[in-house]
């Protein structure tokens, strides 16, 4: 029996909830404080198992094991690898953010912030869990909290937008449910241990590994998510609150992509590979069709939400791809969405907070009024078009690469919509800064404040430069794990 960092990262922002709540009941103020240095803490934590970890092999690392239900094989089994860690690393470090995001709620704002750590919570129990089951159970975990974000405080339509993303994502999780107990039965003794089924389920019949991923491949596609299974999300983010649509952006949408390369490729390696050709369709096709949708939004929240669908698209390529460079872009794609999105949807609900509008011509001329906020509007944009320098830049360059070694082809056609997604954004950029005020504007409106808006754009725009500049570090922390993948994928 072993507790250790993982579990003291796991639930410290559980238990900061619970006393968050509290103090709420009895002082707002001190309860937002308290949350920012519960996420911070998390954070520290993190950063701390980092150091102790050793990335260099593709050995777990730092495992933590407690018996739980031996009879049935289930156990609570945390660990981590250079697949899992940088998304555990973008999980804490978004998290305060969104926390800052939250600044200025003042309707049942303990409740709010306690539901921004149960999230963050159960994000990092699905990326640190070695149990299908425990893996389960977080993923299940996160849809609660979401769906009262969204239905609490979100837009006019929550109600309908919090059903639909949980019906939609709780829908697809039952068929990873069923992939999960038919991996458990695919071993003696019967466990859900993933480093157990990992040794024996690649050895199942191929027609029964295509079955199993393919129920994978559905659960893990909506949750991505990726056309034609993406019509939650813009409803989701147009409705939900600025945290929520961080959240759910920057971190519950890698739990599709984190799922399909833990689950999917490393335990079921032949039935993946007979997926590739609806992977590469899946995914091709939501690059572009998300790019096209985005240039003809209104609100620029719904632009940034298909602007998402089209980069998610992008990393399913790179898994596709089935070799290391595809996979490392897709992971690296994951990080770096994570931070250039968490940082638009945050810049989105600044605007809304200073005009009470995310509708583009109703916002037209905005950054003449605030050279602060303009500025980081216009890196942000850049990062998710792709500008080399920046984190975007980074993660698209090896997806092309790895795919274009694998299907030169696809790689040639893809490639295109980023072209689209440039169109966009400037356009939008355009608009934005460079033509006159609209008079529907106040007549003036305050740039951004130190706390809670400059400080955590500063953030997000030193964390895009540097891995844009200095992909060593993440690329050397998925190396290793990401090259056993593809040696159990035997390519």
């Amino acid at each position: 029996m072993s507790f250790g960092i993982l579990s003291a990262m796991l639930f410290t922002p559980v238990i900061g909830a619970i006393i968050g709540y509290i103090i709420g009941t009895k002082d707002v103020k001190a309860a937002k404080f308290f949350g920012v240095g519960v996420t911070i803490l998390t954070f520290i934590i993190s950063l701390i198992a980092w150091g102790r970890a050793d990335f260099s092999t593709h050995a777990y690392q730092l495992v933590e094991t407690v018996a739980w239900a031996p009879s049935v094989g289930i156990s609570y089994t945390l660990g981590v690898d250079g697949i899992s860690y940088p998304l555990v690393l973008l999980t804490t470090l978004i998290s305060p953010l969104a926390m800052a995001a939250s600044w200025h709620v003042s309707d049942r704002t303990n409740i709010h912030f306690a539901l921004l750590l149960i999230i963050e919570s159960a994000l990092l129990g699905v990326f640190l869990a070695l149990d299908l089951f425990l893996f389960f159970v977080f993923w299940e975990i996160t849809l609660v909290p979401m769906y009262f974000l969204i239905g609490i405080w979100g837009g006019p339509r929550r109600e309908y937008a919090s059903i639909k993303f949980f019906i939609y994502t709780h829908f697809a999780g039952l068929f990873v449910l069923l992939a999960i107990i038919a991996l458990y039965f695919s071993v003696e003794p019967r466990t859900f241990s993933m480093a157990a089924i990992a040794q024996y389920a690649p050895s199942l019949p191929v027609n029964t590994q295509i079955l199993i991923f393919g129920a994978l491949l559905f659960g893990f596609a909506v949750k991505l998510p990726v056309w034609p299974f993406h019509t939650w999300l813009p409803d989701a983010h147009v409705e939900a609150p600025t945290a929520g649509s961080i959240h759910l952006a920057s971190l519950m949408l890698k739990m599709g992509g984190y799922g399909l390369i833990r689950i999917g490729l490393v335990m079921v390696p032949d039935g993946a590979r007979a997926w590739i050709p609806v992977m590469l369709i899946l995914g091709g096709v939501s690059a572009f069709y998300a790019a096209f949708a985005a240039m003809s939004q209104k609100d620029l929240k719904k632009l940034i939400a298909y602007s998402s669908v089209s980069h998610m698209g992008l990393a399913l390529l790179g898994i596709a791809a089935f070799n290391i460079i595809g996979i490392e872009g897709a992971i690296y794609e994951m990080v770096a969405h994570g931070i250039i999105t968490g940082h638009l949807f945050f810049i989105a609900g600044v605007i809304h907070h200073k005009t009470g509008t995310r509708i583009i011509e109703d916002i037209t001329g905005f950054g003449k009024k605030t050279p602060l906020l303009m500025g980081s509007i216009a890196i942000a944009f850049l990062a998710s078009m792709g500008l080399p320098g920046l984190a975007g830049f980074v993660a698209e360059f090896l997806i092309f690469l790895g795919v274009f070694a694998s299907l030169k082809f696809v790689a040639i056609i893809v490639v295109f919509s980023i072209i689209i997604t440039a169109g966009y954004f400037l356009w939008t950029l355009q608009r934005l800064g460079f033509r006159e005020p609209v008079k529907t504007l106040p007549e003036h409106i305050e740039d951004l404040e130190f706390w809670p808006e400059l400080v955590p754009f500063a953030i997000l725009i030193l964390l895009t430069i540097v891995l844009g500049i200095y992909p060593s570090p993440l690329l050397d922390m998925m190396g290793a794990s990401v090259a056993n993948v593809v040696a159990i994928l035997g390519v």
